[in-house]
């Protein structure tokens, strides 16, 4: 079994962005994080089809301390609520 992951997150402003970044490395939740954007998402919200503007953090971090980074992302809500998370095992 793999023990890095590469969890993946989105944020609606780069500032957020930046500011979520430095939190996570500041908590030394993973050791490197990607800002990529801005990127368009199309979704279904609430009945409707909305697109929307956003930056994506790509976090490198292990299996062990990913509930951390969940904690801590779930600690810090953005405008939209609780942050999603995906994680997916690294080798």
């Amino acid at each position: 079994m793999a023990e890095y992951v590469r969890a993946f997150t989105t944020a609606e402003s780069e500032q957020e962005a930046v500011a979520l970044a430095r939190s996570i490395l500041q908590a030394r939740l993973a050791a490197e994080v990607r800002i990529a954007g801005p990127i368009r998402s199309l979704r279904w919200w609430k009945d409707l089809v909305e697109e929307v503007q956003e930056w994506e953090l790509t976090m490198t971090t292990t299996r062990e301390l990913l509930p951390a980074l969940e904690e801590h992302l779930n600690e810090n809500p953005h405008l939209g609520g609780q942050y999603k998370i995906t994680s997916i095992e690294i080798s």
